[in-house]
């Protein structure tokens, strides 16, 4: 007997800009077009908003979230899905159109896979009045499931009492792209950092350069500290970290005077789109992630891809990832002084190459793409047999 196609609507955005979402987006679209027994769309909630202003309230903002409801009540009206599988944002107002969208997936008869894309669902929630609350609560219980990228990530829905709900989807990206940039890695020269996010207090750019400043004092050889993305000053994107914001560039500058003279040197590249991270991964001896907040972070996963060393701070799934192989420096959020001392300890070159080659296999063993369609299917399954 035929086995019946199940109907997947994908939600989510593509890039510009380069971020966790859209690649998260991009990732599962490849995956869907190997995925045996469905049939899936699209419906591309890109909006032309920079991706650190998207939780502000304004008429743009408001715009664009009018404009995807309707879009999502039309898609779901005219493809009948049976899965509607969707990010959800952790911030109030990308969650409020979110309650509209899981509203026209279930009004349609859809069942609803959340994807959590953040490790701090629980402290948002925490953050909203009581009335609000109660509404992201209800919303959570009307998915079928909710999918987080690790164990790890589990407690954060469990804290809420959505425990049974929650199912494990990684992030995965196409390992074959980032061997060009293992092997184009630079032989020699100087010692080179790169933070690969946005260019903001709640990424750890600023504590960063604080402890190369620091570094700098113990080390005969020159720092050069790589910072890509938005510069931000007002971070609304992730709600619990909002209060983090400050002119990042000027706080760095006045870092940099107490450091001797060439020892630290700074560059902003900005925004960058696929091609551009392969050739700064290339040329960089450490990927850097000293976040405050994060779940399973693509920057970590396309540096170790890249045979890079990692340095990040011990947040959402960093420690199962060390668990299961991944090496380099691991610190606590906003600790400077470990973060100084880390860079030091990745000066050795021997000790980069060693931790490169055990977080490449990690992330061939555990994250490639090929690994995606047989992980969709079992879970787009389970959700239409209720389990």
């Amino acid at each position: 007997m035929r086995q019946v196609e199940i109907r997947v609507l994908l939600v989510g955005p593509t890039s510009p800009p380069y971020a966790g979402v859209e690649t998260a987006t991009e990732s599962l679209l490849i995956g869907l077009a190997s995925t045996p027994g469905v049939v899936w769309r699209h419906l591309n909630t890109r909006k032309p908003v920079p991706n650190a202003r998207r939780g502000t309230l304004n008429v743009m903002n408001l715009a664009w979230a009018l404009r995807h409801i309707v879009r999502m009540m039309w898609a779901c009206l005219w493809f009948s899905p049976d899965i509607v599988h969707m990010p959800v944002a952790h911030n109030r107002l990308g969650f409020m159109r979110d309650v509209c969208l899981v509203s026209c997936a279930r009004l349609t008869g859809a069942r609803v896979l959340l994807q959590a894309h953040n490790d701090s669902y629980d402290k948002f929630v925490a953050t909203q009045p009581r009335l609000l609350r109660s509404v992201i609560i209800a919303v959570f219980r009307r998915a079928a499931a909710i999918a987080v990228q690790g164990e790890s990530l589990r407690s954060q829905f469990q804290n809420l009492g959505l425990g049974a709900r929650v199912t494990i989807l990684s992030n995965h990206l196409e390992v074959e792209r980032f061997r060009r940039a293992r092997m184009r890695q630079k032989a020699n020269g100087g010692f080179r950092v790169l933070l690969l996010g946005r260019v903001s207090v709640a990424k750890g750019a600023l504590d960063l350069a604080l402890a190369a400043v620091q570094a700098s004092h113990r080390l005969q050889i020159p720092i050069e500290l790589v910072f890509t993305g938005e510069t931000v000053s007002q971070d609304a994107s992730v709600a619990h970290l909002a209060h983090r914001s400050a002119d990042v560039p000027v706080l760095i500058e006045r870092a940099l005077q107490s450091a001797p003279r060439g020892a630290v040197r700074v560059s902003y590249v900005g925004v960058l789109d696929r091609e551009a991270t392969l050739r700064e991964l290339s040329s960089a001896d450490v990927l850097a992630l000293p976040s405050y907040s994060e779940a399973l972070p693509y920057a970590v996963l396309e540096g170790a891809a890249a045979g890079l060393p990692i340095l990040a701070s011990e947040v959402g799934m960093i420690a199962e990832l060390r668990s299961r192989g991944l090496r380099g420096e691991f610190v606590p959020p906003g600790d400077v002084q470990a973060i100084a001392s880390a860079l030091v300890s990745l000066t050795d070159p021997k000790r980069r190459v060693a931790d490169g080659l055990s977080n490449t296999t990690v992330v061939e063993r555990e994250f490639d793409q090929a690994l995606l369609p047989s992980r969709l299917g079992t879970i787009y399954r389970g959700i239409m047999e209720g389990r």
